[in-house]
């Protein structure tokens, strides 16, 4: 009856624990909800997730539990070959039986997912832990080694879904050529910020940024070396905007900064450092000596320029127009409505 009953209740925080699993947003949540139910699930241990990182080349633990989680992870593949050091060899195999040891060496098993290993469960008895206990009765071992096995099994497929959905939302966020965000991601972005400004009574500022004569440096050199200048430029947006700006590829050769707690002034300010960033780039032009990066810059700002989140941007594309009109490779700051001005540009056949 008693072993009927450990049964049910580890049945019964399986499901729990797997239940908990799917409604998990991101990986971090479920690394934290983890190592919780691992103490419940396996009394008087310490324990160790590790995964393998982007390059496959290295297994870094994620999460853990019990006072001396092990650091030296190992399990045997199916042709008997220890695979492991957590902190240094490959996971090379991905249909692995992981094998029960004696008391004092780690439980270790494999996570797969579609085929491959991602990562490892390592369970070792820990002694110095309130109620520890060799586990010298062999069908008490199998027990916990399938436990061990299910167990695995949910957390592998968590991770896997997570992973992919973290990388949807990715490609639903980020401009594909250059990495920065895209311009669904801004609006959300500046409607959140603004309405933070507003509330708190303080500035937020924006840059509309605008490669000079890309059209034609795209016609001549074509769109191979077109992409390697927009990369460039955004590389040099990343290097030169704050932790809590955001860089934008609003579309083709036109970038947004946009820039909480930054007023006016100093917007301008860094915006003319940016031009002067990008003037130092020699992008390659085939057949010809390489080129710099020119490019025209409009900066606006709530509230000073506007308190609308619609017409800020606007008012910064505005500003934009003039720095065209006015000899391009510029900044200038947003005055109020240059209608006027921008219809004459239209006129003249762009920019």
């Amino acid at each position: 009856l008693e072993e009927a009953r450990i049964e049910t209740s580890s049945i019964t925080q399986v499901n729990e624990l797997g239940t908990l699993l799917q409604a998990c947003k991101s990986s971090d949540e479920a690394f934290r909800i983890i190592p919780e139910r691992m103490v419940r699930l396996f009394p008087a241990t310490s324990g160790t997730l590790s995964l393998l990182n982007a390059s496959r080349n290295r297994a870094e633990s994620v999460a853990a539990w019990g006072y001396h989680p092990p650091d030296h992870l190992q399990f045997a593949s199916a042709n008997g070959v220890i695979m492991s050091d957590a902190t240094a060899d490959v996971i090379r195999e991905s249909s692995v039986e992981g094998k029960l040891r004696t008391e004092s060496k780690p439980v270790s098993i494999p996570l797969v997912a579609n085929g491959e290993a991602i990562g490892v469960l390592s369970i070792q008895d820990d002694s110095r832990l309130p109620g520890a206990a060799p586990y010298s009765d062999s069908e008490e071992l199998s027990r916990r080694h399938e436990l061990a096995y299910t167990i695995a099994e949910h957390i592998a497929l968590t991770v896997s879904n997570l992973d992919m959905r973290a990388a949807l939302e990715v490609q639903a966020t980020r401009d594909p050529l250059t990495g920065l965000y895209n311009r669904r991601y801004m609006q959300e972005f500046l409607e959140r910020e603004i309405h933070r400004a507003r509330r708190r009574s303080r500035p937020l500022s924006l840059m509309l940024v605008d490669v000079d004569h890309f059209k034609r440096y795209n016609d001549t050199f074509g769109h191979a070396s077109g992409d390697e200048a927009l990369r460039f430029v955004a590389e040099t947006l990343l290097l030169n905007v704050r932790a809590e700006d955001l860089a934008v590829r609003y579309g083709g050769e036109e970038f947004v900064v946009i820039l909480p707690e930054c007023s006016l002034q100093q917007a301008a300010l860094r915006a003319e450092e940016i031009r002067m960033r990008l003037k130092e780039l020699y992008v390659a032009r085939p057949g010809e000596l390489p080129g710099p990066v020119a490019a025209s810059i409009g900066v606006a700002a709530f509230p000073v320029t506007t308190d609308q989140v619609d017409l800020l941007i606007k008012c910064a594309d505005e500003a934009l127009y003039q720095a065209k009109h006015e000899g391009r490779d510029r900044v200038v700051v947003a005055r109020p409505q240059n209608i006027e001005l921008r219809q004459a540009l239209l006129a003249e056949g762009g920019r």
